[in-house]
């Protein structure tokens, strides 16, 4: 057999490509924290950030017991493995390391911090007392937006919430719309397929949805597994239709608690932290393909090698 044709597929050059692949795929399982969704919570009691498989409910320990006061939101970086956590109390936002718990840096913020959001730029949006501001990584500030406690991004535009009114401004600052919550203040977006989803302003078991791209069709949203008369602070985004929510727990509601909640079918289904969570806020998701991807792709490879293999022989 003429084996001319197959030297541009030398076995070293095949047998790196396959162990590079696997070791890629096991990397992206292990920075999802042991599976493909790693949520972290803040707790404004405990002082610290909660990690969980969210699939599952198992619980991944803490950080920032301590070095934390009065922690409020969370935003992450799953590229960098950091998060980002305003601290109502201090004052300030923290950068640490969500998967070792090191605290790598904190700066002031003018007023008192609460929602914070990961820009398409890098940069970090913080909802604070006296208004939203961006800010660099590092604390540098960069712009001011109308608003106050709430924030959230699309992945391109930016929202902000006070007074019961939502704000959609582009990346460049132009504000592109507006509309009225109603009695609801919202803390965290969440967003999915032009629905954006809004925690944080009411005190009974419900959350808001509206459309994003109209800016309008404002409406609450049951949550039955989650207590009537405490503030739902918390939202992220999981794969599929699926939310998470932080809330109290319906029979002790001095107990925290994260449900999941399809968006689809508007209903909530299991939870899970009431026995570490006292008072769940901002919520942060890391989300890595499916296992069943990853080692899909690795087996396809794998074959891929074989059957060059052969047809060399």
């Amino acid at each position: 057999m003429d084996q001319r044709k197959y030297r541009k597929y030398p076995m070293h050059r095949l047998s790196k490509f396959v162990i590079a692949s696997l070791c890629g795929a096991m990397a992206l399982i292990t920075r999802a924290g042991a599976s493909y969704e790693l949520l972290m919570v803040a707790d404004g009691l405990t002082d610290s950030v909660h990690r969980y498989d969210s699939m599952t409910g198992t619980y991944l320990g803490s950080f920032g017991s301590g070095y934390m006061s009065a922690p409020a939101h969370i935003t992450a970086d799953s590229t960098t493995g950091r998060a980002y956590v305003t601290n109502f109390i201090a004052r300030n936002v923290q950068t640490w390391d969500y998967s070792t718990g090191v605290l790598l840096n904190e700066w002031s913020v003018s007023g008192t911090p609460w929602g914070i959001t990961r820009l398409a730029t890098g940069n970090l949006l913080v909802g604070t007392s006296t208004g939203v501001k961006e800010y660099t990584i590092t604390g540098t500030k960069v712009r001011d937006f109308l608003g106050l406690y709430g924030v959230g991004t699309d992945g391109t535009n930016i929202y902000t919430a006070a007074d019961n009114q939502v704000r959609k401004f582009s990346p460049s600052g132009l504000l592109l719309g507006t509309f009225s919550s109603g009695t609801d203040t919202i803390f965290q977006f969440a967003f999915r397929q032009g629905t954006a989803y809004g925690t944080g302003g009411t005190n009974s078991a419900y959350f808001g949805s509206f459309n994003s791209v109209t800016m309008s069709g404002y409406g609450q949203l049951p949550v039955s597994n989650l207590a009537s008369g405490y503030r739902i602070d918390g939202i992220a985004m999981g794969h599929a239709n699926f939310a998470y929510l932080s809330g109290r727990l319906p029979l002790d509601p001095t107990k925290g608690v994260i449900s999941r909640y399809n968006v689809a079918e508007r209903r909530g289904y299991s939870s899970f932290g009431s026995a570490q969570l006292k008072d769940p806020r901002g919520i942060a998701t890391v989300i890595a393909p499916e296992p069943g991807t990853l080692f899909a792709l690795g087996l396809g490879v794998v074959c891929v090698f074989r059957r060059r293999r052969q047809s060399t022989r």
